[in-house]
């Protein structure tokens, strides 16, 4: 935590963002079935980044380049999502006494959502590295988990607004790392070769 309560969001914001909370977060249990598909999406789904990363790798030499991107950019979304949250300190719905609390979690910063942040990382360098016609499906899981993590209570909706911003931030950084890195090592090998 660097400065408690450095950001706080305007008032209609706030406002906003509640009344959206009280929309997804039930205010009594649906029944088993659907809490127990937004507690599995919350807390799991994102663990399928890892095999579908692993098979993109596993088609050779073609994958090296996209796939990088892919994990920098999921590397990069989780640390700038918790400076991000370091900084803005914006309090959880169970911390503000909102809502019903389907998972357990701490009082840690809502604002952005790590999950998010990574999930939508995933799928925003998915869709940018192999096109929407073949990746469309790993944006639905990223809207998936942050429905999720608003319907079990840990996040406001606003948190998922900012883990997009974070997501595509972290892409760029992530492609502009990778095109560094293939340049230098381009340079090295005509340097060699000459």
């Amino acid at each position: 935590m660097l400065f408690k309560g450095a950001v706080v969001f305007p008032i209609w914001v706030e406002q906003v963002n509640r009344l959206l909370f009280l929309a997804i977060n039930p205010s009594v249990h649906p029944g088993y079935l659907m809490d127990g598909i937004a507690r599995f999406s919350a807390v799991y789904l994102i663990f399928l980044i890892v095999p579908v990363l692993l098979l993109l790798a596993a088609r050779g030499r073609s994958a090296i380049r996209p796939v990088s991107v892919i994990v920098l950019a999921i590397l990069y979304s989780s640390v700038l999502a918790n400076l991000v949250a370091s900084l803005v300190q914006h309090p959880r719905p169970f911390v503000d006494g909102l809502g019903m609390l389907l998972i357990e979690h701490g009082p840690s910063p809502s604002f952005p959502s790590r999950h998010m942040a990574v999930a939508c990382a995933f799928a925003l360098g998915l869709v940018f590295q192999y096109g929407f016609r073949k990746t469309w499906p790993a944006l639905v899981l990223a809207g998936i988990v942050g429905w999720a993590r608003v319907y079990v209570g840990v996040h406001y909706p606003v948190d998922m607004l900012g883990s997009v911003a974070v997501a595509l931030v972290s892409y760029r950084a992530a492609r502009m790392s990778v095109d560094f890195w293939n340049g230098l090592t381009a340079a090295r090998l005509t340097r060699k070769a000459g």
